[in-house]
């Protein structure tokens, strides 16, 4: 039942556009989403003027009626995760606001029901944790012995994260013990003789934990003119890196197994396998954020191998590092904007999984090791190498959104001028 006009609460429309908001934002949606989802469910019932301001931490909204009349509301965000089938039930939910207009009560009942969600199922989250932690070692060039050392020790950070979840309130603290309860493992499995390459064991578990994603965000947001949001996200990304790295190198000394690290180890797989590994790991990650419907499994997977499969024509074509990541993520941005109008879901549910494998995650963990083993020769190098490969993927997004939004912005033009 739409609402008439005579029966419009300006303070109660606002309270349900930011309830939806908050919990995009909590899920794990970019601030530009959820700004412009705040702005149109507003407008949609009539608010003359909108002004957002979205930050991680933080929602301020200010309407102004048609009677002139000016409505604040701030909320703070405590917590963020990131599901990515929540964030699809709450866009279809932002849509069918501005589409039809239910009643505030139907918002509220249908967010109600979106925050009762039932999570992923533990041994599905388990699985995703070996799939994701095993095709990583295997994708940065470890053994098939590193993949089965790197899979336990990924359950084991599994177990500690599911075991702490209803308690753990510091996302550093947490970081650095499950890394090194993760490291130890690691260095346990190669001690035992399972494990015969501890750098890329590390790797495919850090995998789990490191925040690379976050940091290609945080350029992306700061390319986008989002300046606050993205220096917050880039702090908090480089805090949690030093943590992550801390624990392991904590786990490595007190371990003994300083020797076993190669901090100048570069893995040369075959290009199939590493394709391969770009679709698996895909998949796991998808799975891992919570996708459970096997069409955006899918969907996801292939997300993966093409954003890789570009990395690898373009290496192949000549270009430099530099180009290939920018291009690789363009294709895998362009594919995610692509399967979303066709699957009519958002972007991000299949941008996230298509550009995994090409976070330099491989690069930060050696440029963080190397600090903390007093390497600085080693340092400048794989710390350009994590910051070109960061920029080149966040451009590589950002061209694709401002291409396609000047397209879908044409496009509405053109469909008024027909209207009209």
């Amino acid at each position: 039942m739409e609402i008439q006009p005579n029966e419009k609460n300006y303070g109660r429309i606002l309270k349900c556009a930011m309830s939806v908001g908050e919990q995009m934002l909590i899920s794990g949606t970019d601030v530009n989403r959820v700004e412009d989802s705040i702005v149109r469910m507003c407008r949609a019932y009539g608010a003359v003027r909108v002004d957002v301001l979205s930050i991680t931490s933080s929602i301020i909204t200010t309407i102004e009626t048609p009677e002139g009349d000016c409505i604040t509301q701030t909320r703070r965000i405590t917590s963020r995760t990131n599901d990515l089938m929540r964030i699809e039930a709450l866009n279809r939910l932002s849509r069918r606001i501005c589409e039809t207009r239910p009643t505030m009560d139907e918002i509220d009942a249908e967010l109600k029901k979106i925050s009762t969600m039932k999570p992923l199922r533990w041994y599905f989250a388990a699985l995703a944790a070996i799939i994701v932690a095993s095709s990583f070692t295997v994708f940065f060039g470890g053994t098939w012995r590193d993949a089965i050392a790197a899979g336990l020790a990924g359950i084991v950070v599994f177990a500690f994260e599911r075991a702490v979840s209803h308690v753990k309130n510091n996302k550093i603290v947490f970081n650095l013990l499950a890394s090194i309860l993760g490291g130890a493992f690691s260095v346990g499995t190669v001690r035992i003789g399972l494990g015969e390459n501890l750098d890329f064991i590390m790797i495919g578990v850090i995998m789990l934990l490191i925040p690379g994603m976050a940091m290609t965000g945080a350029i992306e947001d700061l390319l986008m003119g989002d300046t606050i949001t993205g220096l917050l996200r880039l702090c908090e990304s480089v805090i949690a890196a030093c943590a992550i790295a801390a624990g392991f190198a904590v786990a490595t000394y007190v371990c003994g197994a300083t020797e076993l690290i190669n901090l100048s180890s570069k893995g040369d797989p075959h290009k199939l396998v590493q394709l391969a590994m770009a679709l698996i790991s895909a998949l796991g990650f998808a799975l891992k954020l919570g996708m459970k419907r096997p069409t955006r499994l899918t969907a996801a997977a292939i997300g993966g191998l093409i954003g890789w499969g570009a990395y690898l024509l373009a290496a192949y074509l000549g270009c430099n590092d530099f180009a290939a990541c920018f291009i690789a993520a363009a294709a895998g941005a362009l594919y995610s904007q692509i399967m979303a109008r066709t699957m009519h879901a958002t972007a991000t549910v299949f941008l996230v999984p298509a550009v995994i494998p090409l976070v330099p995650g491989r690069a930060l963990y050696y440029t963080l090791s190397s600090m903390l083993h007093g390497r600085p020769d080693l340092v400048s190098g794989w710390g350009s190498t994590t910051a070109l490969e960061a920029l080149a993927i966040a451009l590589g997004m950002v061209a694709v959104l401002v291409v396609v939004s000047g397209i879908m912005t044409v496009k509405r033009q053109l469909l008024l001028r027909k209207a009209k």
